[in-house]
């Protein structure tokens, strides 16, 4: 995006929550605490609780787990790979990758292979459309997610626009492939077969949605029959899953999802932004349970 698109994009977005505001006074006040939800995940990602580089919150946690979980990765941007290298080093227990991509580069298998706790690489060639979503739908067909406890859903998010992509897709990295958090999600999973959507904390949403993606994300939740108030969703779309939430939500995105023409770019608007805030609506209508995960200890709660 250049300067000039960049400055018309905020000035739209201003006179958008200025129109939002006084042409709803009920709203106002509502809207004011929940609309700008941006703007805090840029005042937590600049705290010194964030760094660029990876860093491993539980060094010294030596638990691991029998069966494989699939780590689904979408690599889209290649010069992001040393990010997800380095968060599945510090993994002890068994997992198999699965990366999606538009083409394979040289070598990329044997850099994932390396590490000793993974067993498997599967990579599947997808179309460059629908961002991070459609790829996780074709990875959802290909692979047998039945013969895992978990599916982690990760990508190589940059998210220029806001100046704080690289530290979002890094935060979530050291979160999520955390290796005690590993842990206790599987336990938690074995015990409690209604966890289908387990994701960030920092990063749980739960607001009524905005005016640029209400279009679309009405338009899902009526086919579910789920109110359109306080969506529930993981900004970034990266979280760890249950195989009967995925097989349940694929099966839905055969029969009613569409994506954006191929190469289409916005940062906000379009119907990949309402399917990820979808995956939690469509948790909570199918009966699952939503837990965020943080860098502390026991750290999954419900939501």
């Amino acid at each position: 995006m250049s300067e000039l698109q960049s400055k018309e994009y905020i000035k739209q977005s201003i006179a958008q929550q200025i129109y939002v505001l006084f042409s709803n006074p009920k709203e106002s006040t509502r809207r004011i605490k929940n609309k700008f939800y941006l703007f805090k995940l840029r005042r937590l990602l600049k705290s010194n609780q964030c760094v660029p580089e990876f860093k491993n919150i539980n060094p010294t946690n030596k638990q691991s787990w029998e069966d494989p979980v699939l780590i689904a990765i979408h690599l889209f941007h290649l010069d992001t790979l040393p990010s997800f290298l380095d968060a599945l080093k510090n993994i002890n227990g068994p997992f198999h990758v699965a990366v999606t991509r538009p083409d394979r580069p040289d070598g990329l298998e044997e850099q994932f292979l390396n590490m000793p706790m993974c067993k498997k690489f599967i990579f599947i060639q997808t179309k460059n459309k629908g961002r991070d979503i459609y790829p996780f739908f074709r990875l959802l067909e290909e692979v047998d997610v039945t013969a895992y406890k978990a599916i982690c859903k990760i990508h190589s998010k940059k998210s220029p626009q806001v100046n704080f992509g690289d530290k979002w897709r890094i935060k979530s990295l050291e979160i999520l492939l955390s290796n005690q958090n590993i842990c206790s999600l599987i336990e938690q999973m074995t015990n409690d077969s209604k966890i289908g959507l387990v994701g960030p904390k920092q990063f749980f949403i739960q607001r009524t949605d905005s005016r640029y993606n209400s279009f679309w994300t009405y338009k899902l939740l009526k086919k579910i029959d789920y109110p359109y108030n306080d969506v529930p969703f993981f900004a970034g779309t990266m979280f760890w899953c249950s195989p009967e939430y995925a097989k349940k939500i694929l099966d839905f995105e055969k029969n009613y999802i569409g994506y954006s023409p191929i190469n289409i770019y916005y940062h906000d608007g379009l119907i990949e932004h309402s399917i990820e805030r979808f995956f939690g609506c469509f948790a909570l209508a199918q009966g699952f349970k939503i837990k965020t995960l943080s860098h502390q200890p026991n750290s999954l709660q419900n939501h």
